[in-house]
């Protein structure tokens, strides 16, 4: 939850900004520790009137444009560049949401927020982005984080960009199967079933229930889009739910196809957090505390808890992570190496490069097999309804005139 807050520092100045915590008791803990005397602290709602709510709903960046941003503006940083000299050069130089992006970004640490602040003020960036720059504010290496960021997006594009070509004809083969489907559905089965119930046929089960599904979808077909807004939404709160997200990601993990993807995905973006937050200057417990927020998976990032705890009281990374479940066995060696040698972004880094590398190469046989399996989909989909009616016209053999 956000939370907004005024502080005092020490010479009396007023500070403003931006805080992600569970309450504002966390809130107040933080301030302190910085040396903070607390002013005003209430939960933070981003307003946007009526007009924008109707007529401009707002638009969240693509991870191109995001890229981008990144890349601009850490080239500025390493050109010796300041900050809000490099805000105002890239909103000169950017267009349409971008540049209104940062320019309120400016706006807003003109008026005392720190960037990464100003970042996690506007909802474009995620949760990882903005812990990683307000790690690389805090080491001084804001420049080195921006461009390691960089990097990491640009593969994220590169396999956004895979799938996104690699869907485009399963996509048209899937919507022009159930559109056959639906207009056989409406259009067709009916005629049939009048005709069957005209000779008083008793027509097979399978021939009952298309009927009775195609009678369902004409009478229901204007609330289908209502219904599926709301199973959409009810799905959406269920699955808020620690306990179903818990079971829901516990069974994730045990199917074997689908877990391999999710742990690829995960741990290479965890390594690359790491690695980014180790080249930016921060020691180890605290790069891995800040890195395992970029866990969408709850079971993984109580994973790396357990890691930084035992890595405070003196046990080693790969040890620990040895204990664990669910930890890919390169992680695991190339952490005791990167302990040995001293130079654990190195590591880190390998991994991630080589987890990113596996997770690409199992998307892309994983879309090999999906034409294949929607042609067989469609095929039995549409080849049931012909049989169901095939069915009943055989039958009709049996009828003595």
């Amino acid at each position: 939850m956000l939370f907004s807050y005024q502080a005092i520092d020490l010479n009396g100045r007023v500070k403003k900004g931006i805080y992600d915590a569970s309450s504002e008791e966390e809130v107040i803990s933080f301030l302190k520790e910085n040396n903070y005397l607390p002013v005003q602290i209430k939960a933070y709602t981003h307003k946007r009137g009526l007009r924008n709510i109707l007529f401009r709903p707002q638009k969240r960046l693509k991870t191109g444009q995001v890229y981008l941003f990144t890349k601009e503006l850490g080239n500025l940083l390493r050109a010796g560049v300041p900050l809000n000299k490099a805000l105002q050069v890239i909103a000169a130089t950017s267009e349409g949401i971008v540049k209104g992006l940062v320019q309120e970004i400016q706006k807003d640490i003109e008026a005392g927020y720190a960037f990464s602040e100003a970042l996690q003020k506007r909802g474009h960036f995620s949760k990882m982005y903005v812990n990683l720059v307000k790690a690389g504010e805090v080491s001084g290496a804001l420049d080195e984080v921006l461009n390691q960021l960089s990097i990491y997006l640009e593969r994220v594009q590169a396999i956004q960009g895979q799938i996104r070509s690699a869907m485009i004809y399963p996509t048209i083969l899937l919507s022009l199967g159930l559109i056959s489907a639906f207009l056989i559905l409406v259009l067709v089965i009916p005629k049939f079933g009048i005709i069957f119930e005209d000779l008083g046929q008793n027509m097979p089960f399978l021939t009952r229930v298309l009927l009775a599904l195609s009678h369902f979808t004409k009478k229901a077909f204007w609330g289908f889009p209502l219904i599926l807004v709301g199973l959409f939404y009810f799905i959406k709160y269920t699955l808020k739910r620690p306990s179903v997200k818990q079971r829901l990601e516990r069974w994730c993990l045990n199917l074997p196809g689908l877990r391999t993807l999710i742990l690829l995905e995960e741990w290479g973006r965890f390594s690359r957090t790491v690695c980014i937050l180790l080249r930016g200057g921060l020691p180890l417990p605290r790069a891995l505390d800040l890195a395992k927020e970029v866990f969408r998976i709850d079971i993984l990032r109580g994973h790396i808890v357990d890691s930084i705890e035992a890595v405070k009281r003196g046990q080693t990374l790969g040890s620990k992570l040895a204990q664990l479940p669910f930890v890919p066995s390169i992680l695991i060696q190339l952490s005791r190496l990167g302990e040995e040698t001293g130079d654990m972004a190195a590591s880190m880094e390998h991994v991630a490069n080589e987890l990113e590398e596996r997770l690409q190469d199992r998307i892309r046989v994983s879309l090999s097999f999906l034409e294949p399996g929607l042609i067989i989909f469609i095929g039995l989909l549409l080849g049931s309804m012909i049989v169901s009616m095939l069915l009943t016209i055989f039958s009709l053999n049996e009828i003595s005139f």
